[in-house]
């Protein structure tokens, strides 16, 4: 139950900050989620399974995190930093953290 809240309240959070629904949006959490994948598999030879992401409140672009796990590691929660612009089609991860 409170995994489900949270996971609520992040969702409305992005929402309001600007960052959700519209298709183009979908497309940029794709690039995202994707380079974070690319990324972990590249540097830790693991496959990263996303649960969601958080952004920050930079207009045109910035910086989000890519919350996910470890396939192998279930209950251990990764978070993939990726630097982003939309309107230069520019995605890049640089580095990966946990809890």
């Amino acid at each position: 139950m409170l995994k489900k809240m949270l996971l609520t309240t992040l969702l409305i959070t992005g929402i309001l900050s600007g960052c959700g629904g519209g298709e183009e949006d979908k497309e940029v959490e794709d690039k995202i989620t994707k380079e974070a994948i690319e990324y972990v598999k590249k540097n830790e030879d693991k496959t990263f399974i996303p649960d969601h992401l958080e952004y920050t409140d930079a207009i045109g672009g910035g910086t989000c995190w890519v919350i996910g796990h470890y396939e192998d590691e279930p209950n251990k929660e990764i978070s993939v930093q990726v630097v982003y612009d939309q309107e230069e089609d520019y995605y890049k991860a640089d580095s990966i953290g946990s809890n």
